[in-house]
């Protein structure tokens, strides 16, 4: 479990505030396709060496990091288009129902995924992340998104130069360091618990995966009552 944590969150932690200025250079609509089409291309070979007989638990861990890889750089750019595509006065608006929809699925996901594994082997619930996976960035990518103005700009300042400038913005801003501080306390805190619950279940009351899904929506309950308080 430590080992797979470690996979599943170091490299989003490590490339994320690089990424974070990439989403500001780059054009975020490829950034968003390319790190979705990344985790796909892995997700898949995981699957195609499973059912070839080749199974390997360091292959998970490998796949692991280099989704997290993924979804480091396709967080901050989904946070940036968003403002680009909706006009200003609805984006309030917008950001509510993304949020409540995220919130939504985060409680669907753990039943689907439970009903799956109950009729379904692993590999083909490999190939069913896949084929939804395919369908995402098949429907990003007919997204008619403009360039945003920094990069359409020829870009002199480094990477690094980039980067220092945001960490010089939050430490003027005692508001955004405040809350940066309290949510990196918060999430170190809670994090815990909705990871390790499921060995919990599995060494207490065994692993049957209605009982592993069982508690993963009562995790995500929890998520979506308290974001719609």
């Amino acid at each position: 479990m430590t080992i797979a944590m470690m996979f599943s969150f170091l490299p989003q932690i490590i490339i994320t505030p690089f990424a974070g200025v990439w989403a500001d250079r780059y054009n975020r609509k490829i950034l968003i396709v390319m790190s979705d089409a990344l985790a796909t291309v892995s997700t898949l070979i995981l699957a195609l060496f499973y059912i070839s007989g080749f199974q390997s638990i360091v292959m998970i861990y490998v796949v692991l990091g280099i989704r997290s890889f993924g979804t480091g750089i396709q967080s901050p750019s989904v946070s940036a288009l968003i403002p680009q595509i909706v006009p200003k006065d609805q984006l309030a608006r917008i950001n509510g129902i993304f949020g409540s929809v995220v919130a939504v699925m985060s409680l669907i996901a753990p039943a689907v995924s439970g009903i799956i594994l109950s009729f379904m082997s692993i590999e083909a619930t490999f190939f069913i992340d896949v084929f939804t996976a395919v369908i995402g960035i098949s429907l990003m990518l007919t997204l008619k998104v403009r360039l945003h103005e920094r990069a359409l700009q020829t870009v002199v300042s480094s990477h690094w130069q980039n980067f220092k400038v945001g960490i010089s913005y939050i430490r003027n801003h005692c508001l955004v360091m405040s809350l940066l501080v309290f949510f990196g306390f918060f999430m170190f805190f809670v994090t815990p618990a909705p990871l390790l619950s499921p060995l919990l279940v599995a060494r207490t009351y065994g692993g049957d995966v209605w009982r592993l899904t069982a508690s993963e929506m009562a995790f995500s309950a929890g998520m979506v009552i308290g974001g719609l308080a």
